[in-house]
């Protein structure tokens, strides 16, 4: 039984006319990522200026046609889509705003496609949205113009095929920025990749059921965070069975379960770190006519946003708190809440400290950084407990590993350079930034850590996963002057 998919994000148009689609890329990018984890034979992505009409549909032609009836395909699109006389189009890179239904790729073209195919397991995936519409920065349009009927006429005909949407018709689906994806696309993502229980039946398959009942509480959710006023429903059509099997996660499960390889001195120099921004006036104790948003970064400035952010610290600690204690049946004595006035709380566990603070942001005078982080591990085997991957899920998107002695970074630079890896640094060569391949991760070096960064929030033992893959991978490249052995 193979299993292929194909992921097309189409997010700049060569015609200017058409407005972008948000994070499409990355969308389809990192669902190639999390594919080819499940195990797929082939996940083949098609972005922006490879993602014309001719492109999609040869690709399409070429993978379908080869499928057995016990094969597996999913297909990802996201894009703007309309329709005309009842009939679904998507937009491709190259389609003109003056010729749409000629240079778009039809849906029902697709859905022959896959009827013809015999293939008895098929999904697809589909986040588009409306064209002709001016669409503001944090949009990604809607289905209102995409035919529903279409689409539950031939699912629910295709016994073995299930279709989900981002959205239904009359809305809108929505990115943000603090997630770099589409809200609908980033759950999926996350889903597909073992890290939402509510997704999981049986312990390791995500169902046709089990992903809609996720997708519905978990998108108004993640929305609400940042646009309460606003509302996207996913949607599921088809008529498979509820037990419909869309990814076994079940591999993925076990191997998080394995114990970490990693030295405790060493991961005692492990800390997780997430950042969020957002605008100062936002803050809970800014009051408007009295206080002013600052228009330079000076200690003065830094001090107010502290002093105006401190509710946010402080209800995150309360909530915190109480996780932890509830999690790990920590007593009265093992618990403590250090605050102080700088816009700075820690809650002090005999495992670990999970710390808060708030300050403007150096990047951005006009607003705030708030940073949460997991620091001083006393115990650093609770990093594979499951209490602390339950409470951290989905919080953290760095690990930064302190090194016991200072790197000569020019020297560590130098290596890179000599086994033909790419590095990016400074004329002072005070950081650098390497990419090394096969590790999903932006890796920065300085002379006193190294920091990987996901373009997505992980469960820590995930992220401890990246450093050990780093660890392999240096090894391997006989990176000698990295002390992370």
């Amino acid at each position: 039984m193979g299993k292929y998919a194909l992921l097309v994000g189409v997010e700049r148009f060569s015609d200017q006319r058409i407005s972008s689609v948000r994070y499409a890329a990355s969308d389809a990018t990192e669902l190639a990522d999390v594919f080819t984890e499940l195990g797929f034979d082939e996940a083949k992505t098609l972005i922006d200026g490879h993602a014309t009409k001719t492109i999609i549909k040869t690709r399409l032609k070429k993978m379908v046609g080869r499928l057995a009836p016990d094969d597996t395909f999913v297909l990802f699109i996201a894009s703007h889509g309309f329709s005309e006389n009842g009939k679904n189009y998507v937009m491709c890179s190259d389609t003109q705003a003056d010729d749409l239904k000629a240079s778009s790729l039809s849906l029902q073209w697709i859905f022959e496609l896959l009827k013809d195919s015999g293939c008895k397991h098929c999904v697809m995936f589909l986040d588009a949205c409306e064209t002709g519409v001016k669409i503001d920065q944090g949009m990604r349009g809607h289905l209102g113009e995409l035919s529903d009927d279409e689409l539950r006429e031939f699912f629910e005909e295709a016994e073995y095929c299930v279709g989900f949407a981002a959205c239904k018709s009359d809305q809108k689906s929505w990115s943000l920025g603090r997630l770099k994806h589409g809200v609908w696309s980033y759950c999926l993502i996350q889903a597909l990749s073992g890290n939402a229980k509510l997704a999981i039946e049986r312990k390791r398959y995500v169902t046709s059921a089990s992903l809609q009942n996720y997708l519905s509480k978990e998108v108004p959710r993640e929305l609400r965070q940042d646009r309460p006023a606003d509302v996207q429903t996913p949607w599921q059509f088809g008529g498979a069975s509820r037990d419909f099997v869309v990814a076994d996660v079940g591999d993925l499960l076990a191997a998080r379960r394995k114990p970490s390889p990693l030295d405790p001195a060493q991961l005692k120099r492990v800390f997780f770190r997430a950042d969020e921004t957002g605008p100062i006036r936002k803050l809970s104790g800014f009051v408007k006519g009295r206080h002013y948003v600052p228009r330079e970064v000076n200690a003065a400035s830094s001090g107010f946003v502290a002093t105006i952010g401190q509710k946010e610290v402080d209800d995150d600690i309360a909530d915190k708190f109480r996780e932890i204690r509830k999690a790990f049946g920590y007593s009265i004595r093992d618990l403590r809440t250090v605050a102080s006035s700088d816009g700075v709380s820690t809650i002090q566990t005999p495992d670990f400290n999970y710390v808060v603070s708030i300050t403007q942001d150096p990047e951005d005078a006009e607003r705030y950084l708030l940073k949460r982080e997991v620091v001083d591990l006393k115990n650093p085997a609770v990093i594979e407990s499951e209490a602390f991957n339950d409470i951290f899920d989905g919080m953290f998107d760095t690990l930064e590993f302190e090194f016991a002695e200072p790197l000569e970074l020019p020297a560590v630079i130098e290596q890179l350079e000599d086994a033909g890896l790419e590095v990016d640094y400074g004329h002072d060569a005070s950081h650098c930034v390497v990419a090394l391949p096969g590790l999903p991760a932006s890796i920065v070096i300085r002379e006193n850590s190294v920091q990987f960064s996901h373009n997505r929030r992980l469960p820590p033992r995930e992220l401890t996963g990246t450093f050990l893959k780093f660890r392999q991978l240096a090894a391997g490249q006989d990176l000698k002057m990295l002390p992370v052995a």
